[in-house]
């Protein structure tokens, strides 16, 4: 068989960072088996058959699939001889691969529908070949993995729950920089605000306020955490103008006033 790859190396690894990526243009022999792998791998498949082995038993996996093998468990992945796969990876090392995968809501997923995702990992496919620095890969390869995550995420998200919910909460969450009235979420979808925030509430069991709220809440603990952004910066962020009522409102949601909240959770 025959790869184009490319290989990184660091003297210190960060919590992600790409070990190696690459196309596969695989034949019959093309066989992998890791026990307890140290990598967490991810893999579109531009044409072919083959098969995934988990807990024992052999999935077909086949033409615009994409597969997601996390680190710490086995990994066994194989072609078919009669219609090998071709295929585009990317080997993930570090710790924050997984908890990536639990935030996302895809720890306990591995086989996903790659329609769409196709330009995606074409931009790792470049990098193959491209004169870019290893450092500057690095970068990109951090920031398409976090994509391909999110992407996968909306992805699921909309074959479980009504498309107007959908619509609703992605009109939300590119909004955090300021509050959503019920009036202006409703038009949206072209419904009373009653439907909406009913409909909201049923398939994901919180009002689109709360949901806000607590979207806020998760982007201002983020940044106390890993900025020096002072407490005015994030308020305004957030699409609060008063400091003051926004430390409040967090001290209230989270036991500790901002200050006191970064002091204890300094990185």
């Amino acid at each position: 068989m025959k790869e184009a790859i490319r290989l990184f190396s660091t003297d210190d690894p960060a919590p992600l960072f790409a070990s190696m990526i690459g196309v596969s243009y695989c034949d019959g022999s093309y066989h992998i088996r890791r026990t307890r792998s140290p990598l967490t791998v991810a893999e579109y498949i531009l044409d072919g058959e083959g098969y995934v082995t988990v807990d024992g038993v052999d999935h077909p996996v086949t033409k615009d699939h994409v597969y997601i093998l996390k680190s710490g468990v086995p990994h066994n992945y194989y072609s078919s001889a009669e219609h090998p796969w071709r295929k585009i990876f990317i080997n993930i090392k570090g710790t924050l691969p997984t908890l990536l995968l639990k935030e996302y809501g895809l720890a306990d997923c591995w086989l996903f529908d790659g329609a769409g995702l196709k330009p995606t990992f074409e931009r790792i496919a470049d990098l193959v070949f491209s004169e870019k620095s290893n450092e500057e890969c690095q970068r990109i390869l951090t920031g398409v993995f976090s994509e391909l995550l999110m992407q996968l995420h909306r992805s699921r998200i909309r074959t479980e729950h009504a498309p107007e919910a959908v619509k609703l909460k992605d009109y939300l969450d590119a909004n955090t920089q300021r509050l959503v009235g019920n009036a202006e979420l409703a038009a949206q979808i072209y419904r009373s605000p009653d439907y909406c925030v009913k409909l909201f509430k049923k398939e994901y069991g919180t009002t689109p306020y709360d949901y806000q709220l607590e979207q806020k809440m998760q982007l201002a603990r983020y940044m106390l955490r890993h900025t020096n952004m002072s407490v005015f910066a994030i308020a305004a962020e957030l699409g609060y103008s008063d400091a003051h009522y926004f430390s409040g409102l967090f001290k209230r949601k989270q036991g500790a006033c901002p200050k006191a909240y970064r002091n204890g959770n300094a990185e």
